[in-house]
């Protein structure tokens, strides 16, 4: 059952499990990103909240935007929507016009390969168990490695609740921040 009343709870489970992020305005997702450096250790520490905050209507498809906060400087709004084969999102894949795209397989199955733009992910594993606020969440497991950095994303989603956690990692010494770790630590579903 989803938290009521406003309550937020460690780790809610949605009656919606038809989808892989439930996408209602109001839904709020908590949780803590690390950024570890070539020697594994930890430079930054910081909360984040991800928030569904409005809503809108193109070519008769109701998109919702989930926004990121803080911000930085690779995100920004993230107009979404879940359709019978996954979760879309509006996003620059090939050019400067938004259009959208496939941004998670569902339902998924282990082995299935989909494309993000012009991004290959696999799914790895349509089962894992996670241990997230006390207790175990199912989670599909999607891995892309993106064509144009070379960067190598790992993505944890449970069907209802959405992101449970996600890393992604660069491909060699480019940089001070080489792996990037996001973990849910509650949430609220509407």
């Amino acid at each position: 059952m989803a938290a009521c009343d406003g309550e937020r709870r460690a780790v809610p489970t949605s009656s919606d499990d038809t989808v892989i992020l439930p996408l209602a305005i109001g839904n709020t997702w908590w949780g803590t990103s690390y950024v570890y450096n070539l020697a594994d250790s930890t430079v930054d520490t910081s909360k984040v909240t991800i928030m569904v905050a409005a809503d809108t209507i193109a070519a008769g498809i109701r998109w919702f935007d989930y926004s990121i906060y803080p911000p930085g400087p690779k995100t920004g709004r993230n107009w979404s929507c879940n359709r019978p084969d996954g979760l879309y999102r509006l996003a620059r894949y090939f050019g400067d016009d938004l259009e959208p795209g496939l941004e998670v397989k569902f339902p998924a199955r282990r082995g299935d390969i989909y494309l993000r733009g012009p991004d290959t992910v696999r799914v790895v594993s349509a089962d894992s168990l996670l241990q997230v606020g006390g207790r175990a969440v199912r989670c599909q497991v999607h891995v892309c490695r993106t064509t144009e950095y070379g960067f190598t994303f790992i993505q944890y989603l449970s069907p209802g609740l959405g992101y449970v956690r996600m890393e992604a990692t660069s491909p060699g010494d480019s940089s001070d921040q080489a792996r990037v770790h996001f973990e849910l630590d509650s949430a609220l579903l509407l």
